[in-house]
């Protein structure tokens, strides 16, 4: 997993991580050649963009009385999945549904 700019600092080694990210794969000639038995052998890299602490993935402890009634009112509306895609990008031209 590769850290980048922001995130760098986010975790300690030892922690407990969840981790969103690109995962990518390379062809490793070093380790395919015939060295390695002329298996094909890949190199993987997760490139994190979003990681959270394990202790800090459930913060609803953090709600307020508020947000909790304000979270409720919102689940019992029909209209929750409309109104969540037009606050997402507004203003992108012509994506009206």
């Amino acid at each position: 997993v590769v850290l980048l700019a922001d995130l760098i600092d986010q975790a300690r080694p030892g922690e407990e991580i969840d981790v969103i990210g690109v995962y990518q794969h390379a062809y490793d000639a070093v380790l395919g050649g015939k060295g390695g038995g002329g298996f094909p052998v890949f190199s993987t890299v997760i490139e994190a963009n979003h990681i959270s602490k394990r202790d800090d993935a459930f913060s609803a402890k953090g709600l307020t009385d508020q947000d909790n009634r304000d979270i409720l009112k919102l689940a019992r509306d029909p209209r929750i999945g409309e109104r969540i895609v037009s606050s997402l990008a507004p203003s992108i031209y012509g994506q009206h549904h």
